[in-house]
């Protein structure tokens, strides 16, 4: 189900729900909408126009690409000053709706924190994966759940075994 779908079945139950729940879906459905800056009257609109969207880096860049995608089924485009015609470097534009709009800005926001901690993961994995640390006495090894030690030793699995000592011998 899209952003835009969830959008309005929390205004339906808002509407329609008993109790607790109906509340509970008003306020969720408030917040959504003032976080985003949309009106209930721009929640039913159909109509698509250009919306810019700000990214910092090119990882971000792709991941509001593919979120546009998966949202609109349409691309991104690039943005230009209009003075000297230079490409804008931190921004895309898009045509969506306002519903459309609020859903990227969300799911562009989920998967940029997601990113960031999948990143990390990903980085602790290689340093351990081709030893890039010393081994001192001095300082005692980090605790990890066995979550963390699972995640870990799968994305391990997953990288090249290149080493240095390969890399010499094989003259590169």
């Amino acid at each position: 189900m899209d952003k835009t779908a969830l959008l309005k079945k929390i205004r339906a139950l808002a509407e329609h729900g008993v109790g607790g729940e109906a509340e509970n879906a008003e306020k969720l459905l408030a917040r959504m909408m003032k976080k985003y800056g949309i009106s209930e009257a721009e929640l039913d609109e159909e109509t698509r126009v250009r919306h810019d969207f700000t990214y910092h880096g090119g990882e971000e860049k792709k991941i509001l690409k593919q979120v546009v995608y998966k949202v609109t089924g349409g691309y991104t485009y690039e943005l230009v000053y209009t003075a000297s015609g230079r490409k804008v470097r931190t921004q895309l534009g898009a045509d969506c709706t306002p519903a459309e709009k609020v859903e990227i800005e969300y799911l562009f926001d989920f998967y940029k924190r997601l990113w960031e901690k999948e990143k990390d993961a990903f980085l602790a994995a290689y340093i351990q994966k081709h030893r890039i640390f010393a081994i001192r006495a001095d300082i005692e090894p980090q605790e990890m759940s066995l979550e963390e030690s699972i995640k870990m030793s799968a994305l391990m699995r997953g990288m090249s075994d290149e080493s240095p000592l390969r890399a010499i011998e094989a003259g590169k």
